[in-house]
């Protein structure tokens, strides 16, 4: 059964197959040893899942802040922002990216504590 995350990491390489036109063109911009166009068309269809540490390879790969490939929209809906993102500088990156995962654990950990106390 499809999680939310793999259905969000789906989607999210929807979005990226559209943009860079079809399968193929991503698989070439990935260049990575498994993301190979078959595999992609295999995510696309629903055959096969989207492993995390594959999203994580796309993200890097690509240059998307870490984590947003299994967050619903955030790649389709943020796209200016990943635009911006890419042109900063690694030390740049690295400090987005730690804010970013800061601030999703947090509003996580803030939802389920809200639940737990009935709110």
């Amino acid at each position: 059964m499809a999680t939310p995350k793999t259905v969000a990491g789906r989607n999210a390489l929807i979005f990226l197959i559209d943009y860079y036109g079809t399968q193929t063109m991503l698989a070439r911009v990935l260049a990575h040893k498994t993301l190979t166009q078959p595999i992609l068309s295999s995510i696309e269809r629903k055959k096969r899942p989207l492993h995390p540490h594959e999203a994580r390879d796309i993200e890097k790969i690509i240059g998307i802040p870490d984590g947003w490939m299994s967050k619903e929209n955030f790649v389709r809906d943020g796209w200016k922002l990943i635009t911006e993102y890419q042109r900063l500088g690694e030390v740049e990156k690295s400090v987005a990216n730690r804010m970013v995962l800061f601030s999703l654990e947090h509003s996580i950990d803030s939802c389920q504590n809200s639940r737990k106390s009935g709110g």
